[in-house]
């Protein structure tokens, strides 16, 4: 799957994120995508932790929706939550740190949090597979030059 997908999927996050006072229109759909994205992932487990964050995401983003409350407004239930947790737990196995910046910080988690701290990660799943794509093409060129 091409990476440039990739970072437009991560640029709408962050777009989507930072439009706090919408109602999040489509942004199941969004999350849906980020979910399909992440399943051709070299880093399996990361990035199943990242689907399984972006499915129980789409959760409240569709009753907020439904209900009409602005991303801002609308409340992260504690399943989520936990299910972030186990993210930042897999980014720490992975990449050495935790890729969320909001969870546990912010008296006010919702879903434009959320949706911020769901990008996040994404981004930095992003960049183990530019780094890991850079690293076959390097291989791939000394093969071609040695032949």
């Amino acid at each position: 799957m091409s990476l440039e997908l990739w970072r437009r999927l991560e640029e709408e996050g962050r777009e989507r994120a930072s439009r706090r006072d919408e109602v999040p229109r489509n942004d199941a759909s969004f999350l849906d995508r980020i979910t399909q994205v992440v399943k051709t992932s070299k880093f399996t487990d990361f990035a199943s932790t990242i689907s399984a964050s972006a499915l129980a995401i789409s959760i409240p983003a569709e009753m907020c929706f439904k209900e009409r409350i602005p991303r801002g407004e609308c409340p992260i239930p504690d399943f989520v939550v936990e299910t972030m947790k186990l993210m930042d737990e897999s980014a720490r196995r992975v990449i050495g740190n935790r890729c969320t910046w909001l969870l546990g910080r912010s008296d006010r988690y919702n879903l434009s949090t959320a949706l911020n701290d769901l990008t996040a990660c994404f981004h930095r799943l992003l960049e183990l597979e530019e780094r890991s794509s850079g690293k076959l093409k390097q291989i791939s060129e000394r093969v071609s030059l040695e032949i």
